[in-house]
């Protein structure tokens, strides 16, 4: 019994468990002790729930068509599990907020590779960090985008730092990128940098130019499997005409 026990206390999954039991713990404090209400949370809010009502985006006023697409419809999805729109639009971000700590894991685990204790380090400092505890408990794009964006890195960092089933992992990376560019249109500068780091990366180990294309394809390919999943769900908008909205909208 005492082997299980140390056995269980030496695991990096026991001590990744109660980092995020703590992450928990410190964004329900913030909860009670900190207003939530913003311009922008108002607006998605309005957005959501206008989503929920009709089964339609709002496209009649060009502000409230360049909300964060993905942001809304999670929440709208909670909606349909009975949740209100004041509850559905803070889980969606709070949610985001502790799964963000899992790609930090993992980036951490490739970055470091035998120090085991400086990614769970890393992740420490990111449930403990006011800014992250900020994001993951207002009516905000940012906590998914985060989510979504440490998603697209730790993928990148695997592809450049790894050699095994990188080209899988590309695709992922793709997908990820997507998901965040539908939270948060300034993402697009996400697609530029992974593009051009796994390119780079695979014509350099392979000294090959057909490796860094094929790695691009894989990359695009990616981005449409995103792309086709969302085009197929009823309601979703066209991701191309709201960033063509916001635009307008600066």
């Amino acid at each position: 019994m005492r082997f299980h026990v140390r056995k269980i206390v030496a695991s990096e999954i026991f001590w990744l468990v109660l980092i995020m039991l703590l992450a928990v713990a410190l964004r329900l404090i913030y909860l009670q002790n900190h207003p939530l209400e913003t311009r922008d949370g108002i607006r998605y809010m309005a957005q959501t729930q206008q989503w929920f009502s009709d089964g339609t985006w709002q496209k009649q006023d060009p502000y409230l068509q360049s909300s964060p697409v993905l942001y809304c419809y999670l929440s709208k999805s909670l909606m349909h599990l009975g949740f209100s729109v004041e509850r559905s639009t803070i889980c969606v971000n709070f949610i985001a907020g502790i799964a963000l700590l899992i790609p930090i894991w993992l980036a951490g685990k490739i970055l470091f590779r035998e120090e085991k204790a400086d990614a769970l380090l890393l992740t420490l400092f990111a449930a403990v960090c006011p800014k992250l505890i900020q994001y993951s408990c207002e009516r905000l794009r940012e906590g998914t985008f985060l989510f979504f964006s440490a998603c697209v890195f730790c993928s990148c960092f695997y592809v450049i730092f790894c050699e095994k089933r990188t080209k899988l992992v590309t695709i992922l990376c793709g997908t990820c990128t997507f998901l965040a560019v539908a939270c948060r249109f300034e993402a697009l500068e996400l697609l530029f940098f992974c593009v051009c780091a796994i390119c780079a990366v695979a014509g350099w180990r392979e000294k090959k130019l057909l490796s860094s294309v094929q790695y691009a394809s894989l990359f695009l390919a990616g981005l449409i499997i995103g792309f086709g999943i969302f085009a197929m769900l009823p309601g979703f908008p066209n991701i191309f005409t709201l960033y063509y909205t916001r635009l307008r909208c600066l």
